[in-house]
This record gives C-alpha cells, sequence and structure tokens, in this order.
C-alpha cells in the first residue's frame, strides 16, 4: 500500500507543478537597449538594385538583375531576403519587398 501512495502522491506533485506553468499566461515584459545594426542600403542601378549591409564593421555589396528576380533573392550575409512582384506589366510597375531576420 505505502507504493501505491507515493506513485500518488508523485503524480499529483507532477501534475500540479506543470499545471503551474501553463496558468502564468499574462504578465509584462520590459525590453531595455536599443537598435544597434542599421538596415541594409536599397539602390537601382539601371535595370539592377544593389544591397549594401554594413555588419561587424565591413560592407557586404549584392547586385541582383530585376528581370532575373523572381521569386526570393537572399541579403548578403543571410540577413533577409527581397522579393520584387509585378503590380502592372502595362506600365511596368514592380513591388520590392525586404524582410529582415
Amino acid at each position: 500500500m505505502s507504493l501505491y501512495r507515493s506513485f500518488l502522491f508523485l503524480t499529483t506533485a507532477v501534475t500540479l507543478m506543470f499545471s503551474a506553468h501553463t496558468r502564468a499566461a499574462d504578465g509584462i515584459i520590459h525590453f531595455t537597449g536599443s537598435v544597434v545594426d542599421s538596415d541594409c542600403h536599397i539602390s537601382q542601378i539601371q535595370s539592377s538594385f544593389q544591397a549594401s549591409c554594413y555588419r561587424n564593421g565591413k560592407v557586404f555589396r549584392q547586385s541582383t538583375t530585376i528581370n532575373e528576380a523572381n521569386g526570393k533573392v537572399f541579403l548578403p550575409e543571410n540577413l533577409g531576403w527581397t522579393q520584387i512582384e509585378l503590380v502592372d506589366e502595362e506600365k511596368n510597375l514592380k513591388l520590392l519587398t525586404i524582410n529582415y531576420y
């Protein structure tokens, strides 16, 4: 009978321990600090765009031809990705989306 009571006590204790974690679903988190890395500079040069990204004291550059950029094109040093979407074929308008990780 003692083994049964020990097992029952242990399972009850473990259940209560895990249930305390699931109930903590609210609260306030305070962040301090600042953003120390700048974003990438994107510039258009004729029919291509160039991404210049500054990280760890170095400048990383990557050029991509606009007409060949179908789908995602990753930024230098895998900092994020860019995507060009056709908006209006008649007016040759395209949308450049930049996403950072």
